[in-house]
């Protein structure tokens, strides 16, 4: 699954994400967009803090296991504090939720989640170094989304998601990039109303090229090598698993309007074993933008303890128009010869007088008759303030 963060929420309405995608480098996905939004930003931002918030309303039908699809109403709240110093080094906290209470009932629906990134740098651009960072996570996810049906999710939950990496990094290789050793250990506990804890812990290694082209601050990776143990310990027992891999983990060809990920590996899991992919893009051009992504993966079933292979494809594109915008995403799950989901979501938002209002609808085809809290069609209307 995956946490999105603060700076996609107050750009795309919705419900609030409760993690990122699974990663072939858990330790480098989620903290990627660490350095957004010092520079364009709505509310507080200068060279070295940032301070966005966000209030707002909203309707929808949300479905769980508690409570069908019915009308609810309820608020958003964001808020993004953030400090960085010289070079890279940056701290950041984000705390966002989504609450809805069922109007014919009386439920409450809410999702919440807490993220915070720290990145260090013990040395100048060009010089031999350490680079530090950390990031955790406290999320709670009541209404699940099709991300989380690609982790074999089927019930509500909580979660906390540690990852730290410690980076060596040593002489330049062009004016760029310079040769790294990123090591990390990342550890995932997720449990549900019942007190059923799943843990995964995860330790990585790679021989890589890292850099911050055109003055980043938050850096381009190419992993020449990367190797990955996994371990699950859950309800149904414990499983593990090696991942050797390679590839571009954000690839900036020159051209900044276009950003790539090229990921592909092997995993090794007992009897289990295969290729693992991960590719996408974004893409910009003019007043559109395009995102194309596809992965495939073996995912662990805490109810059996057995590893599936999953399949998961997204497509969005976005259009802006002076206030008003229009966009269209699809995402596809497929698990192994038991689940099939496909959404549409349509969305229609304008931006007047300091105000985003955002009407989505999202359609869905789903075979798994074991999942009743499982994404069903949804719609969303949400009135935002962001300041």
């Amino acid at each position: 699954m995956r946490l999105a963060p603060l700076a996609l929420l107050l750009l795309v309405p919705g419900p609030a994400l409760a993690e990122s995608r699974p990663a072939l480098d858990d330790f480098y996905d989620r903290t990627r967009s660490r350095d957004d939004g010092f520079d364009t930003c709505i509310g507080y931002c200068s060279e070295h803090w940032l301070a966005g918030f966000l209030i707002g309303a909203q309707t929808a039908n949300p479905s769980t296991d508690a409570a069908q699809p019915q009308v609810a109403t309820g608020a958003r709240l964001g808020i993004d504090l953030a400090m960085r110093g010289s070079y890279a080094n940056i701290a950041r906290t984000k705390l966002w939720s989504d609450v809805l209470r069922v109007n014919s009932t009386g439920d409450w629906i809410t999702d919440l989640a807490w993220q915070t990134t720290a990145f260090a740098a013990t040395a100048k651009p060009g010089e031999p170094g350490l680079h530090l960072s950390l990031d955790t996570l406290v999320a709670q996810r009541t209404e699940l989304e099709p991300s989380d049906l690609a982790q074999l999710q089927r019930t509500p939950y909580r979660v906390f998601d540690a990852e730290a990496e410690v980076a060596p990094t040593a002489n330049m290789v062009d004016k760029d990039a310079f040769w790294t050793l990123p090591i990390g250990i990342a550890n995932r506990l997720r449990w549900s109303d019942d007190m059923q804890v799943d843990r995964r812990t995860s330790i990585s290694g790679a021989v890589a090229f890292r850099g911050f082209p055109n003055g980043l601050r938050h850096h381009y990776q190419l992993d020449l090598l990367r190797v990955k143990y996994t371990n699950w310990d859950v309800d149904g027992g414990g499983a593990s698993s090696w991942t050797v891999s390679a590839g571009y983990q954000r690839l900036s060809p020159g051209i900044e309007e276009l950003q790539i990920w090229l990921l592909a590996g092997y995993e090794h899991a007992g009897e289990r074993h295969g290729p693992i992919v991960q590719l996408g893009a974004e893409i910009t051009l003019g007043n559109f933008e395009f995102g194309p992504a596809l992965e495939e993966h073996l995912e662990l079933d805490p109810r059996t303890a057995e590893l599936t292979r999953v399949y998961q494809g997204r497509f969005y594109v976005h259009h802006k128009i002076d206030r008003l915008r229009w966009g269209l995403a699809y995402e596809a799950v497929l698990v192994e010869d038991s689940s099939r989901l496909h959404a549409l979501t349509p969305e229609l938002g304008v931006h007047l007088m300091g105000l985003d209002l955002v009407v989505r609808y999202r359609l869905t085809a789903l075979r798994d008759d074991r999942m009743p809290g499982a994404p069903r069609d949804r719609f969303h209307v949400a009135l935002d303030r962001r300041f």
